[in-house]
């Protein structure tokens, strides 16, 4: 007979022991949550959360994996396993903003029908940044770009560690080197130490930027145009060192016309010899035929409809041409315009136009035909048209009628910039107009007319925008009888003075019948709010007034709420305004659709 060694009979009760300790556990845990959890089918677990502030809370939510279950039915073993990951993760949650000894208390109980999972919160200490070790070293540490990087970084000594500056200040540098060519750009040493115990922190920041690429060949894949009608749009020039945002210009200017709808680009690196980059631009051409049926309605025009076609590519040479009806309560018009754009290396482009209309808002009637020639051409960011136009009229207006055949010269600027056409937080457009002419010439008035008219659109904060907008013009003349009521200046309406009728501001006759004057200036200043996604709120304040000389200037005020509303097609705007200076006309509604400049 043999005996069991006295070592394993105090190995075998000491398993022993430990099976009835976890017994005694899992039956405690069952006691603090009625019913067993085996009875439990299903449960659903709410979330208390203590001791952090909001931003911490933020994280905390999107990390913990038990937030993603909170009121989700789970099998009790599944809520309990998650509840256990809970401290840790909430842990790993804290430690980006720069919380490295967080205290948490976590509790299970039931509540009713649900499980309750209490965590309370302490962050700890924050860990403070004691050093920066930055350095910029390679070919481009010595461009200005990369050196106002380096000054523009987040992070200094002294500050709360926070990851997201770091991790930002890294894509920035990868960013700005790709778009720079420079492509073998790395990081020599990028990492953060941490001293728990001390709370302290050391950042190491070694930047290497490698050589500058350059552009390599530079070509252009399309079937349906001459090459120099199209090559002139590509802004990246072969040898030049590497600037993608060249490219994206290109890209925007090769799909501005009405030729090509997509302009892919395409960079072979496997194909980069001596630091070339070869560059390939697949241009996807537009639907020969453009057809566009419209309608909509606006305060100042009423119910309105457009009937247009654009005829996209005439033949190898790029012509174009395109004609529109248009039917409101105040025009109905139908004109037509051929354009012939020149060969590479001129982006210039000369048109022949034609159109014949009726005018007729309020206070006048003009029935017109006109016929001309137009240079435009893209000078920086400003686009130039010359222009010479023939035109025939007859009219009526304050009761007067009579008839005008004009030849009119006229130059115009036109500077738009804005980062986005249809809701605009940073912006602007400057129109610069300039026209004239000489009874005698082929005229019957003598005349020389200037319009300017700005509008700037600010950010101010995330939500909020302001809106400014003025507008002048003046006519020198003697014969503004002769001239048509479209070539004269009055104020009024969605886009002058709110809270007055479209065309409505300006000199009158005796009888007091609006006649149309010389001068005109108009300002407006607006404030829009968005206090849900797509929707805002404005405020406005418009002032002006159309006259025959300054010294009469006495200008109406026009004020009001409005609702805009930018919808997947477009900015939608509501204007409520009331005419301050003028108790004769009542509160008036405004509609807009269209962008912001």
């Amino acid at each position: 007979m043999t005996s069991t060694p006295r070592s394993s009979r105090y190995a075998r009760l000491s398993r022993r022991a430990a099976l009835i300790s976890a017994g005694v556990a899992l039956g405690a845990v069952a006691l603090m949550l009625p019913g067993s959890v085996e009875a439990q089918e299903g449960v659903r677990v709410a979330i208390e959360l203590r001791g952090l502030e909001a931003r911490l809370q933020t994280n905390v939510r999107a990390v913990v994996s038990l937030y993603r279950q909170e009121g989700v039915e789970l099998s009790p073993e599944r809520a309990l396993s998650l509840f256990d990951r809970a401290p840790a993760e909430i842990r790993r949650a804290l430690e980006p903003f720069g919380r490295y000894s967080p205290e948490v208390r976590s509790e299970l109980a039931r509540v009713g029908s649900e499980w309750v999972a209490s965590f309370d919160v302490d962050p700890g200490p924050p860990t403070i940044v004691r050093r920066v070790d930055y350095a910029l070293t390679g070919p481009g540490s010595q461009e200005a770009s990369f050196a106002a990087l380096g000054d523009s970084l987040k992070i200094k000594v002294g500050d709360t560690l926070r990851h997201a500056p770091y991790e930002a200040a890294k894509a920035a540098f990868f960013r700005h080197s790709r778009n720079y060519g420079y492509f073998e750009a790395q990081f020599d040493t990028a990492q953060i130490l941490v001293d728990r115990g001390a709370a302290t922190a050391e950042i190491f920041f070694h930047f290497e930027t490698g050589p500058r690429y350059r552009f390599g060949p530079i070509s252009v894949e399309q079937d349906v145009l001459d090459a120099n009608r199209v090559d002139g749009y590509v802004l990246a020039v072969e040898g030049e060192p590497f600037d993608a945002s060249l490219l994206r210009a290109s890209q925007v200017a090769l799909t501005t016309g009405p030729w090509f709808g997509r302009a892919d680009l395409e960079l072979d690196i496997q194909r980069v010899e001596d630091r070339a980059v070869p560059v390939n631009f697949v241009l996807t051409p537009a639907r020969p035929q453009r057809y566009e049926i419209a309608g909509g309605f606006g305060t100042d025009t009423g119910f309105r409809g457009t009937l247009g076609v654009r005829l996209r590519r005439i033949n190898r040479r790029a012509h174009n041409a395109e004609a529109e009806l248009r039917i409101s309560e105040v025009e109905l018009s139908l004109g037509a315009r051929y354009n012939m754009p020149s060969p590479f290396p001129s982006t210039a482009v000369y048109s022949v136009f034609g159109s014949l209309g009726d005018v007729s808002p309020t206070w006048s009637s003009t029935l017109m035909l006109s016929t001309g020639l137009s240079r435009s051409q893209q000078r920086g960011p400003i686009r130039e048209t010359a222009s010479l136009t023939w035109e025939k009229a007859s009219y009526e207006a304050a009761g007067v009628e009579g008839s005008s055949t004009l030849v009119v010269p006229q130059l115009a600027w036109t500077w738009l910039a804005a980062n986005d056409r249809i809701l605009v937080e940073r912006g602007h457009r400057l129109d610069l107009k300039l026209s004239g002419g000489l009874d005698g010439v082929l005229s019957t008035a003598t005349f020389f007319a200037a319009s300017l008219s700005a509008k700037v659109i600010r950010s101010l904060g995330a939500r909020a925008r302001v809106i400014t907008r003025a507008e002048g013009g003046h006519i020198v003349t003697d014969d503004l009888e002769l001239l048509p009521p479209t070539r004269r200046l009055v104020a009024g309406g969605a886009a002058s003075i709110r809270g007055f009728e479209y065309e409505s501001v300006g000199p009158g006759d005796d009888a007091d019948l609006l006649t149309g004057g010389k001068s005109m200036l108009v300002g407006a200043l607006e404030v829009d709010y968005e206090f849900i996604r797509s929707w805002r709120l404005a405020a406005f304040a418009d002032a002006g007034d159309a006259v025959n000389s300054f010294g009469d200037f006495d200008a109406e005020v026009g004020v009001g709420l409005g609702v805009r509303w930018t919808s997947p097609v477009g900015l939608l705007r509501f204007d409520f305004g009331s005419p301050l200076t003028d108790p004769d006309q009542s509160f008036r509604l405004h509609f807009v659709f269209g962008p912001d400049l």
